[in-house]
């Protein structure tokens, strides 16, 4: 991490950990590449998500031919939930605009715009000194952090260990060459690619177009060896939400956290989060829907020690 202070975990659960990563967002256009595509989740043509009253017999093309829309994922149409991008070449990016018209048809439970969700910080990495490429390979600067005293942890080990519960990282992936991760690591999926493949890789881009490529490579990596650290027994279930910039979008991180419970995750964690209320029904939805499957939902409370709320980790739930 940047600098000490942030190497002490800022919450903890008897099994996982959720930290780091203050994320910002805004309802600009967001969203994952068309299936089998990797490039950046950035776009600059406005995407809605739509949820649709199936129960009410209306359907997806109800919606699509009142507005100037073409539907850009229905991985969540079991669930009446799709995104949907405006075709208008004149009104391409104002997703609030088109969200609150779509919001007003009678086959639409809601609309909003698809947040685009990016962490704040810079570099992560699996040690606690350096850059990522030069990060030592001492796995004590790891187990001997002062956080492993301050938690109490020899003594949580004596009780619990982890065994048989699944942790959900939802982040930028994870190393699978990282020594603390070795035999830990399920199959999961990248959501940033479409593929199987979820380490976190850098992908030699700018894609904010802010100067710093790859700014948020190793954040995944980082996560889940707090968690292994506070559970060295648990087994984690990497789902690559972020790419190696930090961003990612509401859409793909509501569809892997009912993934992640649908493939057995006991805790799913979300090392990110915004002092700006999201008000996301499609989040609250999801979040409502892996909790009545047992699944221990876990979000980031931030970096800046303050008493102001982040999100969603204020959110009920």
């Amino acid at each position: 991490m940047p600098s000490r202070k942030r190497s002490l975990l800022s919450g903890v659960l008897v099994l996982a950990v959720s930290l780091f990563g203050a994320i910002t967002t805004s309802p600009t256009a967001a969203a994952m590449p068309p299936p089998a595509k990797a490039s950046s989740p950035i776009s600059h043509v406005a995407e809605i998500v739509v949820k649709v009253d199936l129960p009410g017999g209306h359907t997806i093309a109800e919606v699509a031919a009142a507005f100037p829309i073409r539907i850009g994922s229905a991985v969540l149409a079991s669930r009446g939930i799709y995104l949907v991008q405006s075709t208008d070449p004149h009104n391409r990016d104002d997703s609030t605009r088109l969200a609150a018209k779509i919001a007003k048809n009678r086959a639409v439970v809601y609309a909003e715009p698809n947040s685009l969700i990016s962490i704040g910080d810079n570099r992560y990495h699996a040690w606690l000194d350096g850059e990522p490429n030069n990060a030592g390979t001492d796995p004590t600067i790891w187990s001997d952090q002062p956080a492993v005293a301050g938690l109490q942890l020899g003594a949580a080990h004596a009780r619990n260990r982890g065994s048989g519960v699944v942790v959900a990282v939802l982040d930028t992936g994870a190393d699978p060459a990282q020594p603390a991760l070795k035999d830990r690591l399920l199959p999961g999926w990248n959501y940033v690619g479409d593929n199987a493949d979820t380490a976190d890789v850098l992908q030699g881009a700018d894609d904010d177009l802010n100067g710093v490529v790859d700014q948020a490579y190793g954040h995944g990596t980082f996560v889940a060896g707090l968690i292994t650290l506070v559970a060295p027994d648990a087994s984690i279930l990497p789902e690559r939400v972020l790419d190696s910039d930090g961003y990612g979008n509401i859409f793909v991180i509501a569809q892997a956290i009912i993934d992640a419970a649908d493939a057995g995750a006991n805790v799913i964690n979300l090392s990110l989060g915004t002092s700006e209320k999201l008000g996301s029904r499609l989040l609250e939805d999801a979040v409502t829907a892996v909790q009545k499957k047992g699944a221990v939902v876990v979000a980031a409370a931030g970096n800046d020690d303050t008493g102001s709320p982040e999100y969603p980790a204020a959110q009920p739930g």
